[in-house]
């Protein structure tokens, strides 16, 4: 029988990105006051928006954007919860686990739910127990699909978090050494950090 708590899972793959930003090019532009019709800066500022939404999602446990992951680790937990590191989370694609014979098989979904809450996770249902494996690095994969949705459904204050960074790469590339551009950005940082987002 499981013990009540959480496995905190090693290690978080990204299977597959995002399809879109949640952020575009235009609002990027009106934000560094750039013309819409000024075409000179899009490549760059699209990287921008690109890295900025990356620090974002890499610094914390927030995806913006629809993408999805895998959860790997060596084997089943003595606990009843597998804590998901990411947030929100959508779906639960699979759980993935090697056998006793050392076979590969996939979990059946009696024996699991997802609590797709604040702080996300897997655990067992009523009278569930998890498999015996044959135990091996990555041999058990939790795939999950994570992130706020469409860039409508993007909390506005992430949105502007990401204005603000890309705002400040594109003023400050390297040539404007006293300008103190993350105040800025670490200042709506705490606002997000003590925030009650899911």
């Amino acid at each position: 029988m499981a013990r009540k708590g959480y496995l905190f899972a090693p290690k978080v793959n990204r299977v597959s990105g995002p399809a879109a930003e949640p952020v575009t090019v235009t609002q990027a532009k009106d934000h560094c006051e750039l013309l819409a019709s000024d075409t000179t800066h899009d490549a760059k500022l699209t990287r921008y928006i690109a890295a900025a939404r990356q620090r974002i999602e890499n610094e914390t446990s927030y995806v913006l954007m629809t993408q999805t992951y895998t959860l790997s680790f060596d084997s089943f937990p003595d606990f009843d919860k597998i804590k998901i590191p990411k947030r929100p989370v959508s779906s639960v694609s699979s759980i993935s686990y090697y056998d006793a014979d050392n076979v590969q098989q996939t979990l059946g979904t009696d024996v699991y739910g997802v609590d797709t809450s604040r702080m996300p996770f897997v655990y067992l249902k009523y009278n569930q127990s998890w498999p015996t494996v044959t135990e091996q690095h990555g041999g058990c994969t939790i795939q999950f699909n994570a992130g706020f949705g469409t860039a409508d459904q993007v909390p506005s204050i992430l949105k502007h978090l990401i204005l603000v960074q890309v705002g400040s790469w594109f003023y400050d590339r390297g040539d404007v050494p006293d300008r103190d551009w993350s105040m800025a950005y670490d200042r709506l940082w705490r606002t997000v950090q003590d925030s009650a987002y899911p």
